[in-house]
């Protein structure tokens, strides 16, 4: 009696690797996740939209897949994209592209223009490629001054042109921050979960919910989490959790520390903005501590 149990037992135990081996083989033939890289310009629904027409898109068998033909479609389906790469890493689909240029007006033709300053600064290099320099080197300017005229000397007297060069120039600027030692903040005082879904592929599934007014305190609050197959590859399984959050505002005070801490973190993100547009020559600091907080310059 027991053998014949025992025999039962490890058929089924077979069964099921072997059925497990075949939906995992299953599993891994189709493409689960699509993932667009590159597309700033271009909306990137079009490029889904283009792929799957074209025989691209979650759920598609992976033999199935003619990669050259779609690219070449996709292509010619869309202006905007100069270039596209379809590759396969494990169940994921990573489609490369690279945007066509477009012309700016910067680039079109002017029959005339000239070249004037951005910025009050003090000139330190010219280089004229057309038109005729209105400045020198440690020239004083103010913003709107005229650099580079649009005209050229030929043997029929000046001809209007398009300057075209550039001229850098210094400049000083002072920027300051300043932090308050007393910081409110939004702490966490009750978080409760309110709807938990299933979502596989484009079909959603309601395993829980809480048909409760939580009042206007509460923050809704959704998190994703990604089903993976033994955290190898992302299967197209997604748990969708929506929450109910409650906060309070805790104000408390800060240290010397935290204040310097702050003030640089702030004064560095001014910094970067700033270099964006130019080089930083030098850069001089100096902070003092006040009665409500600290200020850096």
């Amino acid at each position: 009696m027991h053998f014949e149990k025992n025999k039962i037992n490890a058929a089924a135990t077979i069964s099921a690797c072997v059925f497990t081996v075949i939906f995992v083989i299953f599993l891994s033939s189709i493409v689960w996740r699509v993932e667009i890289i590159g597309c700033q310009k271009t909306e990137e629904t079009d490029i889904r939209s283009a792929l799957e027409e074209c025989g691209l898109a979650v759920g598609t068998i992976w033999k199935n897949i003619d990669y050259g033909n779609i690219e070449n479609k996709v292509l010619q389906k869309i202006e905007k994209v100069a270039w596209i790469n379809i590759n396969r890493v494990g169940t994921v689909a990573y489609v490369s592209i690279i945007e066509a240029e477009t012309p700016s007006a910067e680039d079109e033709t002017y029959t005339y223009s000239n070249i004037v300053a951005n910025e009050d600064c003090v000139v330190e290099s010219i280089s004229v490629t057309t038109g005729t320099p209105m400045v020198k080197v440690g020239d004083v300017v103010t913003k709107g001054d005229l650099l580079i005229l649009g005209m050229v000397e030929s043997e029929n007297g000046s001809v209007p042109c398009r300057a075209s060069g550039m001229v850098t120039g210094r400049i000083n600027k002072s920027i300051n921050v300043t932090v308050s030692r007393n910081q409110v903040e939004k702490m966490e005082e009750k978080k409760v979960l309110s709807s938990l879904k299933i979502k596989i592929f484009n079909f959603s599934v309601n395993i829980f919910k809480k048909y409760r007014n939580f009042g206007c305190e509460y923050v809704i609050i959704e998190e994703n989490e990604v089903i993976s197959l033994f955290g190898m590859a992302d299967l197209p399984v997604f748990l969708k959790k929506q929450y109910s959050v409650k906060y309070k505002n805790e104000t408390h005070e800060l240290s010397d520390d935290d204040l310097v801490f702050r003030a640089r973190e702030l004064m560095q993100s001014q910094i970067e903005d700033i270099l964006a547009e130019v080089r930083l020559n030098s850069i001089k600091t100096y902070g003092n501590f006040t009665d409500k907080g600290y200020v850096l310059t």
